[in-house]
């Protein structure tokens, strides 16, 4: 909802004389409304004027929403200084996790992180954050792609991270909206998603080989949406190279909701997500001895009913999993009604309408009639169950799936988390403040 020029400088007003909890709630409404425009010159008068207030409440909200750096940087600049007492201490926590969860864009470029820290200040940063920092840098969807891109393919600022603490980033960045879908920019978001899947699949292509990858990796690309990701020449190296031995435990058979090994179901994932171009597999067939080239077959042919039937019958869930992202079979009514009489109350399912919506939203299909009337009974059922368990524990459903995808990814990071929570080095705080000192020099 915009705001004309007039509104915004008697809300700067009010701002400049108003109770902190009015202006908190009343910056926050302006944020939301303005959250997805360019910010004017009356929108930096409104939050430079909360700026100056000084005050705790007020700064959370500039921190989140402002859409100039240098009022993030300074909110940001204000946690620095010692915590005299644990109040403190985590007020100030949750004024830097504000700044760090700034979604606000101006002139069309992030405004978080690295334009409030700059890049020493940004790697800095990284090496001492919390995991509660971590999780709501890499989730949040206007995060810098050079961040993401140098994430992925272990460039600076991660090139010196510790092996653990960037498995934790790794871990966090798979639930980031910008891995799944594009921005509104047009030509300029287009390249920012186009920057971050290819550095996804460099990432799938050369990260170390060991369980905890695989696991990060088939997680990450289980979130995916088939359309979306990069396209490569040749999927064939990369999918031996996960095929090897070595794996124990996602080398263990049935250690997958499909009933595969998970190092196979990575594989099937891996072909069926980036075997779209012609030659990019070999001996790709409904009847290949492989699965996952089985599975390149299912995601990517113009299959008929019968094939549908035929590759259920064959695979079961992990023909599911692959025809889940085929364009052809979405797109068709008579093959998505074969296809989805084979789907339950899983995660399959809710992956294929995740996948459909998107799709349909993309090519602007329309869905008067979205699923067919025994999965729709399917999907209102299993939620009429979670809505009765919920009620009964007093939480919604969406909070519980909420709960249930942070719960999974804090136990990923608890595995590979071997750094602890210690009191952090007051050398490297330092350094954070003097590398911010610094950029915010060079930005003025």
């Amino acid at each position: 909802m915009r705001h004309s020029s007039s509104e915004l400088v008697l809300t700067a007003a009010r701002v400049a004389v108003g109770n902190p909890d009015y202006c908190h709630r009343l910056l926050i409404g302006i944020g939301e409304d303005l959250k997805d425009e360019i910010a004017s010159a009356a929108e930096f008068i409104v939050y430079g004027t909360a700026i100056r207030r000084n005050e705790p409440l007020i700064d959370l909200a500039v921190a989140q929403y402002s859409p100039k750096a240098s009022h993030v940087r300074n909110c940001f600049m204000r946690t620095l200084p010692h915590a005299a007492n644990a109040l403190q201490q985590s007020y100030k926590l949750g004024l830097r996790l504000a700044c760090l969860q700034n979604q606000r864009k101006t002139s069309g470029a992030s405004g978080n992180p690295v334009s409030y820290l700059g890049r020493s200040g940004t790697a800095a940063f990284l090496k001492v954050a919390t995991n509660d920092e971590l999780m709501a840098l890499f989730t949040n969807p206007a995060i810098d792609e050079e961040l993401i891109e140098g994430l992925y393919r272990r460039a600076k600022p991660f090139s010196d991270i510790a092996p653990p603490r960037w498995t934790s980033m790794l871990v966090y960045c798979m639930d980031n909206p910008c891995l799944r879908k594009r921005g509104a920019g047009g030509e300029k978001s287009d390249a920012r998603h186009d920057r971050i899947q290819h550095a996804l699949w460099w990432f799938v292509e050369h990260a170390p080989f060991n369980d905890i990858l695989a696991q990060v990796i088939l997680n990450t690309l289980a979130r995916l949406n088939p359309g979306e990701v990069y396209v490569p020449d040749s999927i064939e190296p990369t999918l031996n190279r996960w095929g090897q031995f070595g794996l124990r435990k996602a080398g263990k058979v049935g250690s997958s909701l499909t009933g595969l090994s998970r190092q196979d179901e990575l594989r099937c994932l891996i072909a069926s997500l980036y075997g779209k171009k012609t030659g990019a597999l070999s001996d790709v067939t409904e009847t290949s001895r492989d699965v996952a080239r089985r599975c390149c077959y299912y995601a990517n042919a113009r299959l008929t009913s019968h094939q549908i039937r035929a590759g259920y019958q064959r695979d079961a869930a992990v023909f599911l999993l692959a025809a889940a992202g085929n364009v052809d079979i979405l797109l068709d009514r008579e093959k998505s009604t074969a296809l989805e009489q084979y789907l339950g109350d899983d995660w399959l399912t809710y992956r294929y309408l995740r996948i459909r919506e998107s799709l349909h939203r993309g090519w602007r299909t329309g869905l008067a009639d979205p699923v067919t009337h025994r999965l729709m009974a399917v999907v209102i059922s299993s939620s009429r169950s979670r809505d009765t368990l919920a009620a009964r524990d007093g939480v919604d459903s969406e909070d519980r799936g909420r709960q249930r995808t942070i719960a999974e990814n804090e136990r990923l990071v608890t595995r590979i988390d071997t750094l602890g929570k210690g009191i952090r080095s007051t050398a490297i705080w330092v350094l954070v403040a003097l590398a911010v000192i610094t950029a915010a020099i060079w930005l003025r």
